[in-house]
């Protein structure tokens, strides 16, 4: 799997993935297993197309991909041809030809053949590579295909890159299949760090009533100080206020009696005003939901009900501070602005089925 962008792959990882399915990971990519298919999502470069792809790739009997997007498989035009030859011809504009090279073997096992010119030009693109220091080289044999070739470069500190010595150093490892396992040590611990550090990103945190929070797309964890302390390097501190903008508007159901007034269900002689600042201190605050949640609201089926549209001025006004997130309620003070056209309640329901419906789940 290859993503166009940092947007799909943090969509994709947010969204669709789990630390428990991951079976390796590099700074290139990670193996994954998902129902006894093991799939390796890339992520060294994004790609706009199938046809970029192809022009990193070391082998045109690679050469084929299908594309969400359009539903359609896209193929270099000798793809087949190839295959069906079992013929290895080899790009010399692939960005790993050091690897290139390891993995002839594999294919020769597969039953593959390589002409005399074809592994020239692979030992040629390797000449140009011009690697003068152990981590020019440790990125060019680290794993992209689930191997970890890089384990043969361990420097010792303050040992000066020597490409003599290292080649001298090989010549007494035995490069076999149990030297090229995976990393044995793969847990991941917290995942929504993971991920960020994974797409080179700090982690938002911002102090809300004296405590400290994280803020992770639309989750907000709250952590210790000393959290933030000892990991400063992945925390960047931000305003709350760059984080939430105000003001916010949540809507919730409240029943309409005969004389006008609209009254809460939970609590009859609670009355709802337009126009009026209306203040709850209990502990559980004002219950309320953005735009994507009215169908599942409270009272959305009651005969008698109409929607107000409320408005959360600062943030002050939040009992709760994951509540805006979340999008369920905590607000210590909303101003109702208006009651909701039906026309207007249906059409944002079926926005927000469609949306939902758009997100294609495993």
């Amino acid at each position: 799997m290859y993503f166009r962008n940092k947007k799909d792959l943090s969509d994709f990882l947010h969204e669709e993935m789990s630390a428990n399915w991951i079976i390796a990971h590099t700074d290139k990519a990670f193996l994954f297993k998902y129902q006894n298919i093991k799939i390796q999502a890339i992520y060294f470069q994004y790609f706009e197309n199938a046809e970029e792809i192809f022009d990193k790739f070391d082998f045109t009997v690679c050469m084929g991909a299908f594309d969400f997007s359009t539903e359609k498989f896209v193929l270099h035009k000798d793809f087949l041809k190839h295959n069906v030859s079992k013929i290895l011809k080899f790009n010399a504009n692939t960005s790993y030809p050091i690897v290139s090279a390891l993995r002839v073997d594999k294919y020769k096992k597969k039953g593959f053949s390589i002409s005399k010119s074809e592994f020239l030009r692979i030992m040629l693109s390797i000449l140009n590579l011009h690697i003068d220091n152990y981590q020019d080289l440790r990125n060019q044999m680290g794993g992209m295909y689930g191997e970890n070739y890089d384990n043969v470069l361990e420097p010792k500190e303050g040992e000066e890159f020597d490409i003599v010595k290292i080649i001298d150093k090989m010549k007494n490892l035995i490069l076999d299949d149990k030297f090229f396992a995976l990393p044995k040590d793969n847990e991941i611990g917290d995942w929504d760090s993971f991920i960020c550090e994974l797409l080179d990103e700090k982690i938002k945190c911002f102090i809300f009533d004296s405590k400290y929070y994280r803020i992770i797309r639309h989750d907000i964890q709250r952590i210790c100080p000393a959290e933030m302390v000892e990991n400063k390097k992945k925390y960047e501190v931000v305003d709350i206020n760059s984080v939430v903008k105000f003001p916010q508007v949540r809507y919730k159901y409240v029943k309409l009696v005969s004389d006008g007034t609209m009254h809460s269900f939970y609590d009859y002689s609670y009355i709802w005003k337009i126009g009026e600042n209306v203040a709850k201190n209990s502990s559980n605050g004002l219950y309320a939901v953005d735009d994507t949640n009215l169908k599942s609201c409270s009272y959305s089926r009651e005969q008698d009900r109409v929607l107000l549209e409320l408005k959360i001025e600062s943030i002050n006004d939040v009992n709760n501070i994951q509540s805006l997130l979340d999008n369920t309620c905590d607000y210590k003070r909303v101003v109702a602005t208006r009651v909701v056209p039906l026309s207007e309640i249906e059409s944002m329901i079926e926005k927000a089925e469609s949306q939902t419906n758009e997100k294609d789940p495993w």
